[in-house]
């Protein structure tokens, strides 16, 4: 992996990526919310999974969404990432939604890993990128990191509504990493044209 990435080769539109990124956030907390405030509902018929299955149709929609968006990727290495991503986001959320009938503790694991997994590629990304609030893609990255550990040591519970609630928060921190990364993109466009 380059330690730091060409801003050339990054040609994004950048207020489709905030935009997108916004909604990705929004759809995250209002689950999240939805997990804590209610968190004996019943979706698809599986009763103590709460959220979860929205969750996984959500994953399941961002994946779709990425290998869509790695078909009209210019460079090799930008289809590879996104389709990598997007196949990863797909199988995840159909296990977790062809996971509903099982209890929510054997999806732990699956969701734990997935989290890890999620938080280090943006640990990743904030390494090879020169981001500016290289601060907050840390955070990005940190909280679905602790979030799996969480998950994975089963604290403070490893009930659907906690599941639940860990996957909308890794959700809401997506839009929110996408978010500064379309800023970012913005804001190096702009030293570009002025420089």
């Amino acid at each position: 992996m380059p330690k730091k990435l060409n801003y050339r080769r990054v040609k994004l539109n950048w207020l489709r990526l905030t935009a997108e990124g916004f909604l990705i956030l929004l759809a995250g907390l209002t689950f999240a919310s939805a997990s804590a405030i209610k968190s004996d509902a019943m979706m698809m018929n599986a009763r103590d999974f709460s959220w979860l299955p929205i969750c996984g149709i959500i994953l399941s929609s961002l994946g779709v969404l990425a290998c869509l968006d790695a078909l009209f990727s210019k460079e090799p290495g930008d289809f590879v990432q996104k389709l990598h991503t997007g196949i990863f986001d797909t199988v995840v959320g159909v296990l977790i939604i062809m996971g509903v009938s099982l209890t929510p503790d054997r999806l732990c694991s699956l969701i734990a890993g997935f989290l890890l997994i999620r938080g280090i590629t943006r640990l990743a990304m904030a390494y090879t990128l020169d981001y500016r609030n290289i601060i907050l893609t840390l955070l990005s990255g940190l909280v679905p990191i602790s979030l799996g550990a969480m998950v994975y040591l089963g604290w403070p519970s490893s009930d659907g509504w906690f599941l639940s609630l860990c996957l909308s928060l890794e959700i809401a921190t997506r839009g929110f990493a996408m978010m500064v990364f379309g800023l970012w993109i913005k804001n190096r466009h702009e030293v570009e044209i002025a420089g």
